[in-house]
């Protein structure tokens, strides 16, 4: 839609469109309108409907809901609607809306009007040519003709004036007995103050929105505003949803209801002015976790960041981070590959990334004998991060003294092995998460900054794109997990949070390889880095069987690069980088903890030496 702007040449056009309101105003509201002797009203329930070519439709039919003082001047355009609205004593609102049309291009015109909420529910017609008015529902609505130009008011009074209403509207023409309709436009008001407009009435239809798995739809909304984003959640609102969540971040606007079939998340996009809208069936969510509750505090939270693959090993890959929260419970993020061994040339190279784990969760637990797994992310389907999950619901799922509380994960389709063990541990809830969500896994505060609904319905070539990024806030402190972001990803986080991203720590993006840049980690600005890759390819390797690119020399990963002012401490698995104080200065930077093949353990707050760390042994 134009936004039409205002020109001395409109202003003949302004005072006759001005004359017309002010007509209808006393047509309709004082005089109340007389059906008119001469002209039978026309029969529209029969004609054909199409496309007229004789009748233009891409110029009428533009929605202007608009001030008196703001008509807009266009001469070509024969068909407008303009929406006026005012507020009663009373506290309710009435809505006008006025179609002018041409005599010369149709032998009448009108406009549709329905409501998806907050005022009548059914459809209502007026008709110009005709001085006519018809009572439906709480609607009064007429229409007129004088001096060669036709328009129809549309007058909708007894609205509510707080919260939400949504009027779709539809204008026709009528030439020769041929209806011919314009676009549907959608006006939303909200505490009845004008939101905005867009082209389409199936906001909550769902009817053309785009698959996004395990039941989940979503729909986009061109071209909306704060007030339509309000406007948006007060319709579910006001249809029985339950408003759970509603948050802020960087202009960005979000917020989740629940209903009792249906739950739906709501995310408004500042910079691209998009609104969309996810639902999905209300077992996907929890919504008790979108509630923050006090937790009983007994120990003093961890992070531990665990290698998964050691130099000698044929891959780079895999992340497994940990977090023991306050009350000794544990918060796992993926967990690294499946395989206990490989071989590598005449080597068996050891991982045991699932018995790893597990033995972690033993020698951390107040109690190891009651081990009680808060929430599992996994952040998207690939083997190196949810395969330790299979490995471990093989060997554990009937574990006693181990329970899992619920899984949290967000992927573009099926991932029917990481399915097949979360299911292997049936009291366990399995969660989809969406942008903009604060999730509070006792006193850690999980805030979800993307998931693959902020990419959709572009085409997901490359499965890290559909990485779930989100920060940890635990112990005061704050850790941005980039999982595997992709470049895809990487450009629509920076376009909507900017500077909003700043972390404590950061755990480097797809272990170095494409994903992360100078632009987003400057936006990040850590104090501390924590890189998920092991050493063959930290440094680079280059053997007979294995040959690995240097990750830290690359111009993508410059931003962790030490200079000779800097100092690198390395021992076996064990990589360490203590930036200088000039490179604090330049860009915050305190060290880099490589996780290799150790096992590194920070006491969260974490202040630079709290910590320690072990290189990972076989297990019997």
């Amino acid at each position: 839609m134009e936004n039409r702007s205002k020109s001395n040449s409109g202003f003949s056009l302004r005072t006759v469109l001005l004359f017309f309101l002010i007509a209808a105003t006393i047509i309709c509201g004082l005089w109340g309108c007389q059906p008119a002797e001469a002209d039978p009203e026309p029969d529209l329930t029969e004609p054909e409907t199409t496309q007229n070519p004789e009748i233009p439709s891409a110029r009428f039919g533009e929605l202007h809901v608009i001030s008196e003082e703001d008509l807009p001047a266009d001469k070509d355009r024969d068909f407008w609607l303009y929406g006026f609205q005012e507020k009663t004593e009373s506290g309710s609102m009435t809505l006008r809306v006025v179609s002018l049309y041409g005599t010369d291009e149709y032998d009448t015109a009108g406009i549709k009007v329905s409501f998806a909420a907050g005022g009548p529910s059914d459809e209502q017609e007026t008709q110009g040519e005709l001085v006519s008015e018809i009572n439906s529902g709480n609607g009064s609505l007429s229409a007129t003709k004088l001096g060669g130009q036709g328009f129809c008011v549309t007058e909708l009074p007894g609205l509510p004036a707080e919260g939400a209403v949504v009027m779709t509207l539809l204008p026709f023409g009528v030439k020769g007995g041929t209806v011919s309709y314009s676009d549907t436009y959608t006006a939303l008001w909200y505490d009845s103050q004008f939101c905005g407009y867009y082209k389409g009435s199936d906001v909550f239809g769902f009817e053309n929105a785009y698959d996004c798995a395990y039941g989940c739809v979503m729909t986009i909304v061109e071209g909306a505003n704060e007030g339509i984003f309000r406007a948006c959640a007060g319709v579910f609102v006001s249809e029985g949803y339950e408003l759970v969540s509603q948050t802020e971040a960087a202009g960005n606007l979000f917020a989740t209801v629940t209903g009792s079939t249906y739950s739906v998340s709501l995310a408004y996009i500042e910079y691209n002015n998009e609104l969309r809208i996810m639902r999905e069936p209300v077992g996907n969510t929890e919504p008790e976790l979108l509630k923050k509750t006090e937790t009983e505090k007994t120990c003093q939270p961890l992070l531990l960041q665990v290698g998964v693959v050691s130099y000698d090993d044929s891959v780079t890959n895999g992340t497994c981070y940990m977090f023991r929260l306050s009350d000794g419970s544990f918060l796992i993020i993926d967990g690294g590959s499946k395989e206990d061994f490989v071989t590598v040339g005449p080597k068996m190279v050891y991982r045991q990334n699932a018995q790893r784990i597990y033995a972690l969760l033993k020698e951390y637990a107040p109690d190891p004998n009651n081990i009680r797994i808060a929430g599992w992310i996994i952040t998207h389907y690939h083997e190196d991060h949810y395969g330790a999950l299979q490995r471990f619901a093989e060997l554990y799922s009937g574990d006693k003294t181990l329970s899992i509380e619920r899984f949290l994960f967000n992927y573009s389709s099926q991932g029917p092995k990481a399915d097949a063990a979360m299911a292997a541990f049936p009291g366990a809830k399995q969660v989809q998460v969406h942008p903009g969500q604060h999730l509070y896994v006792r006193d850690a505060e999980i805030e979800i900054l993307y998931t693959h609904e902020l990419y959709t319905p572009r085409e997901i070539s490359n499965l890290n794109t559909e990485s779930v990024v989100f920060r940890v806030t635990l112990g005061g402190q704050t850790l941005l997990m980039t999982a595997d972001m992709s470049e895809e990803a990487n450009q629509v986080i920076r376009d909507m949070y900017g500077n909003y991203l700043k972390s404590d720590f950061v755990a480097v993006a797809h272990h170095g390889w494409v994903g992360g840049n100078t632009e987003f980690y400057t936006l990040v600005k850590p104090e501390y880095a924590l890189w998920p890759v092991g050493l063959n390819g930290y440094f680079g390797v280059k053997t007979y069987y294995v040959s690995k690119e240097n990750l830290s020399s690359l111009e993508r990963n410059e931003y962790f690069l030490p200079d000779n002012s800097d100092t690198m401490f390395r021992s076996g698995e064990t990589v360490k980088v203590e930036y200088s104080e000039a490179n604090y200065e330049k860009k915050g930077m305190r060290a880099l903890y490589v996780a290799g093949f150790s096992t590194w353990v920070f006491k969260l707050p974490f202040y630079g030496t709290n910590y320690s760390v072990t290189e990972n042994v076989q297990i019997n």
